[in-house]
């Protein structure tokens, strides 16, 4: 007897506050024991034949639908939500699929919604502008479910219909509501249902509909935390990237949200499971230790045996150092430094900033060594041409620079890099990993990207890099194809941002759209609703950093959330030191983000990069002056157009 948790039940726990998650924990645990105990209470729903309600709590309740010996939870909801929900559906079980239908009472439910006086400007997801009746038709959508869809104005409704489509027609409605334009009026081609059945049937753990509850232990991962319904639901255009096969490198691309981070962890499980020994690797220490966690919500103990997890530049290092050619990385930020003060004294008429450029846009962009080399190379997109003469001028202060490292003995991370891919493509280096998946490729320069191709190597599926250039702060632009990694053919874009909801990225649009500099905004739509973002000022530090800690507490105190689902960022990390002081005076602990321990009562604190890419239930944002965002240390002396632009586009 097996129990059975659809996506749409997921999707709603998730959604719940952290002590009606435990309740609800506790239930589905006992439940998929012993289906019959009386605490369940099971009730049929007279309106919805099939269907039965469990009782969770006083007030949550379970809907149920039994298929021979197995049972399907397929929502969870306040009492009399979940009985509206069961009036309104009828339940079906195909080929060990569940179809869910919508009855009439279930339509007049979401044609009341879209006419709800609450939400006068809430409008269809999927409108006529977007896509018209006769392509939904030919698409293979029936006049009445027509009908249903142009009604919907809830994500979590949207996603519950497409759950019960073709696997191609539900991408091209769900594309079709982020706001892609709908194709010619044919039938959409590509996978068929019964092809995904097949699938499904050999891979019966990766199911995009349900998690089967197979033990509390694997319940407690999909139940208690956050990321989890995250990782065992993935959406058919994710699915076929994590679990595709390619015949050289890919790349997946999306803006915030959109699960390409979910896509790298199911891609390196898939990997493991093959045999693979395989490298999961990102730019930064942090976003490295919040894969080690996500994985093991996903992984057993044995397919996390065949992945290493680790930042680019100690991979480099480690493997430099097995072949006997340690060397001593610039962990201070030396280099650029020493860069800037030689530039300073050295020549009078182009800025510190220029040079740090011209150094990470040519120089290390394309692995130079020599005067030669640099008189050689094309200077495209860095403005002004320089003369051969310039040119050597230019060089004489970096080879300053290069002699000065040379004799401190350290070594700059870029060079790290480039002799680590330098020594595996000589053969002195045997690469260790059959296959390289990056996440947040979007922060790592052009010859950690090479260094990464190298050790992938050029077989099939050997790497998949993902990432999303509209959330770069740490390098300059640059093309896959500069990088020396040829994805033609083999690039995909996720459009439905599943984390966001529209009310915040609306309002973090609206910013980068107000900022000097190119201001380039994220083009993946989001679908969920939610609160307005609250925007505060306050007269000092203080009184915003009280605010903060009171808000906390009171959020801590309602059992609305734990501690570790919080989030404190301020520009610099120095920044949140006031808040961290109030939180600590009301006995609530912290957590610095920049170590790599988490424990789970504490509250996240840092820097905005220390936020990039991890995901929290509430965030507080301090700091947002006109006279720290963006930073006046990271614009002031900036006479260049070209560097005052970059540095703002990053702010």
């Amino acid at each position: 007897m097996t129990v059975k948790l659809h996506a749409s039940a997921n999707n709603r726990i998730g959604s719940l506050p952290s002590a009606d998650r435990g309740r609800i924990f506790t239930w589905l645990s006992d439940f998929s024991q012993n289906q019959s105990g009386s605490g369940n209470q099971l009730h049929r729903v007279n309106r919805a034949p099939g269907l039965w309600t469990a009782r969770i709590s006083d007030d949550y309740r379970a809907v149920t639908f039994q298929d021979g010996p197995d049972w399907w939870v397929l929502y969870v909801g306040h009492h009399d939500d979940a009985y509206r929900w069961a009036e309104g559906r009828k339940v079906s079980v195909d080929d060990d699929e569940v179809v869910m239908e919508f009855t009439s009472a279930g339509i007049s439910e979401i044609q009341a919604e879209a006419r709800s006086p609450q939400q006068p400007d809430v409008r269809p997801l999927v409108s006529k502008d977007l896509v018209s009746d006769r392509q939904l038709a030919e698409w293979g959508l029936t006049e009445q479910a027509i009908v249903v869809l142009r009604a919907i104005t809830s994500v979590d409704t949207l996603l519950e219909y497409a759950t019960n489509l073709p696997e191609n027609v539900a991408d091209r409605i769900l594309g079709t509501a982020c706001g892609e334009p709908a194709e010619a009026a044919t039938k959409p081609g590509g996978t068929s249902r019964d092809d995904e059945r097949d699938y499904a049937r050999s891979n019966l753990d990766i199911r995009r509909t349900y998690y089967i509850v197979d033990g509390n232990e694997d319940l407690m991962r999909v139940v208690q935390s956050p990321m989890a319904m995250w990782i065992a639901f993935l959406h058919p255009s994710q699915h076929r990237i994590a679990y595709g096969s390619f015949s050289g490198p890919a790349k997946v691309s999306g803006g915030a949200g959109t699960g390409k981070t979910v896509v790298a962890l199911h891609r390196a499980r898939h990997l493991s499971r093959q045999g693979k020994r395989v490298l999961l690797t990102s730019y930064s220490d942090t976003l490295c230790a919040n894969l080690r966690e996500q994985l093991a919500l996903l992984c057993t103990d044995e397919e996390i045996k065949n992945i290493t997890i680790s930042t680019v530049h100690e991979v480099a290092l480690d493997l430099l150092k097995t072949a006997g050619r340690a060397l001593k990385p610039d962990r201070q930020g030396l280099t650029l430094r020493w860069l800037k003060e030689l530039a300073d004294y050295g020549d009078y008429t182009r800025s510190p900033e220029w040079y740090v450029m011209e150094w990470e846009h040519v120089v290390h962009a394309h692995g130079i060594k020599t005067l030669d080399q640099y008189l050689e190379i094309s200077r495209s997109g860095r403005g002004s041409a320089l003369r051969e003469q310039e040119r050597r001028l230019v060089w004489s202060i970096f080879q300053q620079l290069i002699d000065k490292l040379r004799e401190a003995g350290i070594t700059d991370w870029a060079t790290i890099c480039m002799t680590a891919r330098e020594a595996i493509e000589a053969g002195d280096i045997t690469r260790p990993y059959d296959a390289v998946v990056v996440d947040e490729m979007q922060d790592l320069r052009p010859q950690e990207l090479r260094f990464l191709s190298s050790l992938a190597g050029k077989g099939e599926n050997a790497l998949l890099i993902v990432g999303d250039m509209t959330q770069r702060i740490f390098v300059p632009r640059f093309s896959m194809k500069s990088a020396g990694i040829d994805v033609v053919g083999r690039s995909f874009c996720l459009r439905i941002n599943y984390r966001t909801t529209l009310q915040i990225k609306s309002l973090a649009d609206a910013v980068v759209r107000g900022a000097s500099g190119n201001g380039e905004v994220d083009t993946a739509v989001s679908v969920y609703h939610g609160p307005s973002p609250i925007v505060r000022s306050f007269k000092d530090t203080a009184a915003e950093s009280r605010f903060v800690a009171d808000s906390v507490k009171s959020l801590l105190e309602s059992g609305a959330l734990q501690a570790h689902e919080i989030a404190v960022f301020g520009r610099h990390a120095d920044r949140c030191k006031p808040v961290t002081e109030a939180l600590v005076q009301l006995g609530i602990e912290t957590h610095s983000l920049s170590r790599d321990v988490s424990p789970d009562g504490a509250v996240r604190v840092g820097s905005f990069h220390r936020a990039k890419g991890l995901e929290f239930k509430s965030v507080f944002v301090v700091g947002v002056s006109e006279e720290e965002v963006p930073d006046q240390r990271a614009v002031e002396h900036l006479f260049e157009p070209a560097a005052l632009d970059e540095a703002l586009e990053r702010e």
